[in-house]
């Protein structure tokens, strides 16, 4: 009978690259790696059981997973309904997920007059781009930028 993977050895390599990324043996021993030997964030393996989730910050939070970001209407006479949901790792930046939003918006129709924002999602570069292709007023306190 042939050899399958099998779900428990899967997880054993991942805990092997965990077990590199968070130890080292010296002279016989282990010992756990400095914080600054560890690799960023972005790199660096959270668990054995989701080799894609990821570790991250924000605003001196933080937390191993994903990101989820909503998007949901706000009117004063009106429910608010969600319109649009997005799960990305979660070292990706808030900023990187205007465009797509408003593209998948602007495909369904949509798209609000004013998007509410925070401090993460846009850049004045953002601002201009969303009033320019989907005239969407951005509204938010803008980033520093240097782009």
């Amino acid at each position: 009978m042939p050899l399958r993977p099998c779900r428990c050895f899967l997880g054993f390599r991942s805990c092997g690259g965990l077990w590199i990324q968070q130890y080292f043996v010296d002279n016989g021993q282990a010992r756990r790696q400095d914080l600054k030997d560890r690799p960023a964030g972005a790199e660096r393996l959270v668990t054995p059981y989701d080799t894609d989730a990821r570790g991250s910050v924000k605003r001196g939070i933080f937390w191993d997973g994903y990101k989820v970001h909503l998007t949901e209407t706000c009117g004063p006479d009106s429910p608010n309904l969600i319109t649009h949901v997005a799960t990305t790792d979660s070292p990706v930046q808030d900023v990187r997920l205007v465009a797509p939003i408003h593209a998948h918006l602007a495909k369904r129709d949509l798209l609000p007059d004013r998007h509410l924002v925070d401090a993460g999602y846009a850049t004045a570069r953002e601002a201009v781009t969303a009033r320019r292709n989907h005239e969407v007023n951005l509204v938010d306190p803008i980033l520093a930028s240097t782009n």
